[in-house]
């Protein structure tokens, strides 16, 4: 990608598909006219009819011009970019690629990185699908009704990464058929969401550089949308979180309160407050800060949840917070309540309130542990979930330090479902 397009303002043109900036760009750092025509494909009467302010829409053109520019497609919201290293070079390790994820949400908030280093996060490659000609609200809630209902298959079975990008990747075609300014922004917002949910799939099948690519693709289409903005961060927190990087997971949740502080004042807005904080909590929990975290989980838990669901997973964030804590017998309660509350349809979740209840109670020597640590175990093998399997790895080093053979011989279970092989002393 030319340089001056690997800036704040060049980035956010690339974004926003917005032509007429990217060629202008181009035109001031020095490169002419018909230079730019011959890399993109096009004559030189037609770029310069886009740098007078002629808008470009169509999908292959868009397409056409990313690759004759040697652009990442992705850049622009057309597609995900399969090979992770042409765009971060070998030496982007774990650490650089949440930091790059952390500066797209604060272009999207400061028109410019303040948290974390610009880096281009990588994509999945996808081909075109035939488009209607205008778009209507039907369009809209289509795509709202396919996230719900791939929603709800990933919380039954877990995983559905490859299925879910590979549809969120396609639904971004929508964005450049003409239609109302109200009917665009409504499917910017329905995209995002469905951008985070892939996101959440990618993370839940353990594939994380197309997690941070849909959780940047989310904040990228409604960056005017709070809840949508805070909801990508939310899931973007833990996902941090589960790599140990805390102090990230807890910048992502602040850079999503920053966000909703200038959104306007709606039981929505209310609603992602209190799952940023008690994100923020668990995140502190993590760090040893016990005043800090009791305090975020409190004010967070004092926000009526609207269902069930909601208030199974905050049940479960308080529990991990405690447990994180080392105060078992309050990490019990809400992991107990929480895998109670779960709906039926939600297993991937229950399965994760049931891997820390079982861990708990191995801790505490309860005398029905083994049957629970059995009874977890066999769930994480039930799904296709590659984080319960990282997080059952509590629950077998817990059985680990238990002396009893029954404890030894769930622990060898657990790691054949990880697929681990056992230590030679199990």
């Amino acid at each position: 990608m030319h340089e001056v397009l690997n800036t704040p303002g060049g980035l956010r043109a690339l974004a926003d598909r917005d032509i007429t900036s990217v060629y202008r760009l181009l035109n001031e750092a020095g490169v002419r006219q018909r230079d730019i025509a011959a890399m993109a494909g096009q004559g030189q009467s037609e770029v310069s009819e886009i740098l007078k302010g002629r808008q470009v829409m169509g999908y292959d053109v868009l397409v056409k011009i990313a690759e004759g520019l040697d652009i990442p497609r992705g850049s622009m919201g057309l597609a995900y970019d399969e090979d992770l290293l042409p765009l971060l070079g070998e030496e982007a390790d774990e650490d650089m690629k949440r930091r790059a994820l952390l500066a797209s949400g604060s272009i999207a908030l400061f028109d410019r990185p303040v948290i974390g280093k610009l880096l281009d996060l990588p994509k999945r490659s996808d081909a075109p699908t035939p488009l209607p000609s205008r778009l209507g609200i039907s369009d809209v809630e289509a795509v709202k009704a396919l996230t719900s209902e791939l929603r709800g298959l990933a919380r039954t079975y877990g995983g559905c990464a490859d299925t879910v990008t590979a549809i969120a990747a396609r639904s971004l075609q929508l964005m450049a058929i003409p239609g109302s300014e109200e009917v665009h922004a409504s499917l910017a917002s329905a995209l995002a969401d469905l951008h985070t949910m892939a996101g959440w799939c990618c993370v839940d099948s353990g594939h994380h550089d197309n997690a941070r690519a849909c959780f940047a693709m989310a904040m990228t289409l409604a960056p005017d949308d709070g809840y949508q903005f805070a909801l990508a961060l939310r899931h973007a927190g833990i996902h941090m979180r589960d790599a140990g990087a805390y102090h990230d997971n807890l910048k992502a949740c602040q850079l999503g309160l920053i966000k909703l502080g200038g959104s306007p004042d709606t039981p929505e807005t209310a609603e992602a407050v209190a799952w940023l904080t008690a994100e923020s909590g668990v995140a502190y929990a993590a760090m040893g800060h016990r005043f800090e975290a009791e305090k975020a989980l409190r004010v967070a838990r004092e926000h009526r949840l609207s269902n069930t669901f909601d208030e199974a997973d905050m049940d479960y964030a308080a529990a991990e917070a405690y447990h994180r804590l080392g105060r078992l017998d309050i990490a019990e309660g809400f992991a107990a309540s929480s895998f109670q509350k779960w709906p039926a349809t939600s297993h991937r979740d229950n399965v994760l309130s049931d891997i820390v209840l079982a861990t708990i109670h191995v801790q505490s020597g309860e005398q029905d542990s083994p049957m629970l640590a059995h009874r977890a175990i066999k769930s994480v093998a039930s799904i296709c979930s590659a984080r319960a399997r990282m997080n059952i790895r509590s629950l077998m080093e817990a059985l680990e330090s238990r002396p009893r053979a029954e404890y030894r011989e769930l622990a060898v279970l657990a790691r054949r479902v990880v697929g681990q092989k056992p230590p030679k002393n199990v």
